[in-house]
């Protein structure tokens, strides 16, 4: 082989490997936790880098928070039941353990709510019978990633599953570390393990359809002010967020917790303009 073809070959490969480190997806890298919300525990920092918190204001003057999950530079996967009517602007942080002292505070272009998301509060008495509890938020200017800032995977297909058993799963937030007090929303991230259950048992507490999943404790669980927050789970490696925290039992325990299937809407997420790793 004569040097020139030789050095052709050198350049191509070494062109080909640049361009491929360039547009390879990156996601769900994380620092897990040594150790294993209600009952849970304070996140390491920077263990979870695609969380966020979601700042809801209203008109009224009232502020309600919600977690969200970054997926890809511009886009965060929430719960619609986050967006009433009557809200004035919507602001999101992001890299932040402690909510109040670190972090980045976004603005935010446009919130897509699914469009079957329909809640008439006067014919609709319980909080169970709401489905397709799935949004997006655009931030105006994209991310740049770092240690602090990066996005989760979602499901490979329509059709993911955890292959084993009452899998692992995890859940982080910043809501009430107590059921029955407002004042109890933790300003440090906390986090906690909980086992998904499959379908069958599920539907023996609500009744869920295939576009839910639910998860469950006996000591620990989200709680008020989660809601939007992901559920993931570790995956040949990466983490990839599975689940969307949309309800549970008014005392945070005593039932599992209802989240909306991210799988089941994976082209609902794309077609709005999403392009996350999976």
């Amino acid at each position: 082989m004569n040097k020139f073809l030789l050095a052709l070959i050198t350049n191509s490969f070494l062109f080909l490997t640049e361009v491929c480190s360039q547009t390879k997806c990156k996601c769900g890298s994380t620092n897990i936790a040594k150790g294993r919300i209600i009952n849970g525990r304070i996140a390491e920092q920077n263990t979870w880098p695609w969380i966020t918190a979601v700042m809801v204001f209203k008109n009224s003057g009232k502020f309600e928070s919600c977690g969200g999950t970054l997926i890809d530079k511009r886009f965060i996967l929430t719960a619609a039941h986050c967006f009433p009517s009557g809200i004035k602007k919507v602001e999101v942080l992001l890299g932040g353990q402690n909510r109040k002292e670190d972090g980045e505070i976004l603005s935010v272009k446009r919130i897509l709510t699914h469009d079957d998301w329909k809640v008439d509060s006067k014919k609709i008495k319980e909080e169970s019978e709401t489905k397709n509890d799935i949004a997006l938020v655009e931030l105006k200017d994209p991310v740049k990633f770092n240690l602090k800032i990066k996005p989760i995977c979602l499901p490979p297909d329509k059709n993911f599953e955890p292959s084993e058993k009452n899998a692992t799963v995890i859940a982080a937030g910043w809501g009430r570390t107590d059921p029955d007090e407002a004042s109890s929303k933790t300003i440090n991230l906390m986090e906690t393990n909980l086992t998904l259950l499959d379908w069958k048992t599920c539907n023996k507490f609500e009744a869920l359809d295939s576009s839910q999943i639910c998860a469950w404790s006996n000591n620990s669980s989200t709680c008020k002010g989660d809601s939007g927050g992901p559920l993931a789970y570790k995956h040949e490696n990466r983490m990839i967020v599975i689940g969307i925290t949309s309800y549970g039992n008014k005392d945070c325990v005593s039932s599992p917790t209802i989240f909306t299937k991210v799988a089941a809407f994976l082209e609902w997420i794309i077609t709005n303009g999403a392009d996350p790793c999976r």
